[in-house]
């Protein structure tokens, strides 16, 4: 009934007009009124991000594929190849959604009927992997992450990379080719990719591609780590930096000192054993994700002595005025002038050595107190007895602190490392983490010849935008958007000599009001913004940005991780009534 007064209305309206007009009107009313067609009509555009570097050649073919059938094969000869287990991480992600029964023919809800029309040798049938490292290795810094894919309209594609890290970048890439949605408005979904014949060499600009999470002020359960980890691998991020210790809690297992996390966590629930964190890297090294561990030094440390017998190797632990002595509570530096506490820190550095495989280790250096020295008597007494100041003493912890790690690992340093006088001596094997205002940076490599890992929390912190521990603004407010973290140009003001020192960068979120309840959201999916400027730092129109963004997002939440929205469906399906105007 609804119909027939919507169509006589329309002839009413339509009468006074000629003819033809007449009926067209018609026509679109009859369309208008009966189409089954929904704003989502299932069609997709193949998107990628982060974009890809050089010069992508895409087709403009439509290639199907049968999901039960379709091979990734290693044609490796490396008895210790991996990429067998990268071809099992990525079978399982592309085709998630597919149902197979036992003859490998496409059931269920997600049948592909109209591919029983399409002869074998019309499909494109796999991928055949060649990678000339194809070993996973934990310690991944300078590994080629470059790749080669070409996918034919039908037959075998091929998967080149000079490493287990290339092939997991690669299928990254090929899991977002794959589509499996309608070729015209409400036609059933089949998998495809619509874009071949295609050839892809892509590769990042920088090797450093990172996300800091603090798990000393919020624990995390392993579980929900290994969650950003794959997050991580779904982004091409590639450093997982935990910030591992504080004066919150020490949340580590120490077997040389068991009493000091036993004292130092702040529940018998929330210690990491080496177990766990050795599982946590094997997890990362498989999706080609480092964990860059670090144990802050020498400020950020009152939970390292707090059992019984250990009270002596920290300063000011116990002073309530923390705004004198430290920039958040509680309050605790290392005694830089106890020979035990140089002990126990040694035997902790030989412990996590072992533990964390890769070849870089991240020392601290942020928020040195020095009226937190200056208020402990074994402190100035050692200072008086060896005429030097609280300043020059920091300079022999340092040297003492390095000779520990006797060039095992390659140290990191928060940017505080270099502002200290007189000067700590770091060297050009050095690095130096920028996380203060981003107008430090251009000095400090002008000033040094350090490299950089970039992530001034004016640009890339992620739990800025709302409230601290005490209910206001957080420090460092406002929110970064991800089209912020995007587009800084953070090269502004380098030249060709200092960008080459420049490692790349992280996005941090720290942990004073973050938890497994909002850390996922917080990182993804505005981390992958920065990632995409840190492997292609050309930057992609907005609106290609934002469709792009959005596609990736969605992705992320069908593999599990939580994330923030990008923009609303109406505008990814109908980018033309929302784009349109903007600048």
């Amino acid at each position: 009934l609804l119909l027939l007064l919507l169509v006589s209305s329309m002839f009413a309206v339509c009468s006074k007009m000629e003819p033809v007009v007449v009926a067209s009107v018609v026509v679109l009313c009859c369309v208008v009124a009966v189409s089954n067609a929904y704003i989502d009509d299932g069609t997709r555009t193949v998107r990628f991000w982060p974009p890809l570097t050089g010069t992508p050649k895409l087709g403009h073919l439509v290639g199907h594929l049968n999901p039960c059938k379709f091979q990734l094969v290693d044609n490796t000869t490396d008895p210790n190849s991996s990429i067998p287990d990268a071809v099992k991480l990525y079978k399982s992600i592309i085709f998630q959604r597919a149902k197979c029964n036992s003859n490998n023919v496409v059931a269920g809800v997600d049948s592909d009927d109209n591919m029983k029309d399409i002869p074998a040798d019309k499909l494109i049938s796999g991928i055949i992997i060649y990678a000339n490292e194809p070993e996973n290795i934990p310690n991944m810094f300078g590994r080629d992450e470059s790749y080669e894919l070409q996918i034919p309209s039908a037959g075998q594609g091929i998967l080149t990379a000079n490493s287990y890290t290339g092939v997991l970048r690669g299928l990254e890439t090929l899991s977002q080719a794959i589509l499996h949605s309608a070729l015209e408005a409400d036609g059933e979904a089949v998998w495809h990719i619509p874009i071949v014949p295609l050839t892809i060499e892509d590769r990042p600009e920088f090797p450093h591609r990172g996300v800091l999470i603090d798990v000393a002020r919020t624990f995390l359960p392993v579980p929900y780590i290994k969650k950003i980890v794959d997050g991580m691998m779904y982004s091409k991020l590639n450093v997982l930096h935990i910030h591992l210790t504080d004066s919150q809690s020490f949340p580590v297992e120490v077997k040389s000192h068991p009493s000091i996390p036993q004292y130092g966590a702040i529940s018998k629930s929330q210690v990491y054993s080496q177990e766990d964190l050795a599982e946590l890297v094997a997890y990362g090294g498989e999706r080609g994700v480092r964990i860059l561990p670090e144990v802050d030094s020498p400020g950020h440390t009152r939970a390292f002595g707090l059992a019984p017998g250990y009270t002596d190797i920290v300063s000011c632990a116990n002073e309530p005025k923390w705004g004198t002595y430290c920039n958040e509570p509680p309050c605790g530096q290392l005694n830089i002038a106890s020979d035990h506490m140089l002990k126990v820190l040694g035997d902790i550095t030989d412990e996590f050595v072992e533990l964390f495989p890769e070849n870089y280790y991240h020392f601290g250096y942020d928020e040195i107190n020095f009226k937190c020295w200056e208020s402990d008597p074994s402190v100035t007494s050692y200072c008086k007895e060896h005429n030097i100041t609280v300043n020059e003493l920091l300079v022999e912890f340092f040297k003492k602190q390095r000779a520990q790690m006797n060039f095992r690992k390659k140290l990191v340093y928060w940017e505080e490392a270099v502002m200290q006088k007189p000067p700590l001596p770091l060297t050009e094997n050095d690095t130096v983490q920028i996380w203060g205002d981003s107008s430090s940076m251009i000095s400090l490599l002008n000033s040094t010849d350090v490299k950089i890992i970039v992530s001034p929390s004016d640009q890339y912190y992620l739990d800025c935008g709302g409230a601290n521990l005490y209910g206001d603004q957080a420090w460092c407010s406002p929110y970064k958007t991800w089209w912020h973290m995007y587009t800084y140009d953070f090269l502004n003001g380098t030249t060709s000599a200092t960008k080459n020192r420049i490692l790349g960068g992280e996005s941090a979120n720290w942990g004073e009001v973050s938890g497994v309840g909002n850390t996922m959201s917080r990182i993804f999916p505005r981390a992958g913004a920065y990632g995409a400027r840190l492997w292609n730092y050309q930057l992609a129109e907005r609106e290609d940005a934002i469709l792009s963004m959005a596609d990736y997002q969605e992705r992320l939440e069908a593999r599990g991780i939580e994330s923030e929205g990008v923009t609303t469906r109406f505008c990814r399906y109908k980018p033309d009534l929302c784009y349109q105007q903007m600048v």
